[in-house]
């Protein structure tokens, strides 16, 4: 879910251009990051034991979170200027229709 939800805001914050290089790049280095995770927490268990390095990454991961979360802004401000601009530059389309 929070991968999926960090494509979307690459998504909402790229111009229409950009999405697919935007995607393209989060998709690469989330693959590179679980792949880091894998063999930071490898060579952790080797050295410390498996249930404490595990434990510590996890730990970790989690402090890291909750700081990024003080960080992290919402994208939907730029989704609505950018609806906003495209329906100034077009405003003969129709509304988008909502579910």
């Amino acid at each position: 879910f929070t991968w999926t939800m960090t494509v979307t805001s690459q998504i909402d914050l790229s111009a229409n251009h950009q999405r697919g290089l935007a995607v393209g790049i989060n998709e690469a280095m989330g693959y590179i990051a679980v792949g880091a995770a894998g063999l930071a927490t490898g060579y952790l268990a080797v050295l410390y034991g498996p249930r404490w390095s595990l434990l510590v990454f996890g730990l970790v991961v989690i402090a890291l979170a909750l700081v990024l979360l003080l960080w992290i802004k919402d994208t939907i401000y730029w989704v609505r200027a950018e609806h906003t601009q495209q329906e100034a530059d077009n405003p003969a389309a129709a509304p988008a229709q909502s579910m």
